[in-house]
């Protein structure tokens, strides 16, 4: 499926996740019709903590880069959601999942 390629100008919604004990930042970019086109995830770093999220804040990047691309290949949501690993009580086991989830609750 060939992508959706995003407006140059666009609405965005930003928001707060926490994970893990961890808060990222969160943006999701729209199309004109609302649908979620891209997304932008970013570790709230703490200053003792700095150096070990490096790892961590690359998984993020490459997270919402990965969620963009599916988006803009025009793969819902639902089931991006209903493929990610989750544990015995259904929440997600990574980032990756926690922001798709947070994704179905913003619209």
């Amino acid at each position: 499926m060939p992508r959706r390629k995003l407006p140059n100008r666009r609405s965005s919604m930003s928001y707060t996740l926490e994970f893990q004990s961890e808060k990222f930042d969160v943006t999701v970019g729209h199309y004109p019709d609302g649908k979620h086109g891209e997304v932008f995830l970013s570790r709230i770093k703490d200053k003792t903590a700095a150096r070990l999220g490096q790892h961590l804040d690359a998984t993020a990047r490459d997270a919402a880069i990965l969620i963009s691309i599916a988006l803009q290949h025009n793969v819902e949501l639902s089931n991006l959601s209903h493929s990610i690993t989750r544990d015995d009580d259904n929440n997600p086991m990574s980032i990756l999942g926690a922001v798709i989830d947070s994704m179905e609750d913003v619209k």
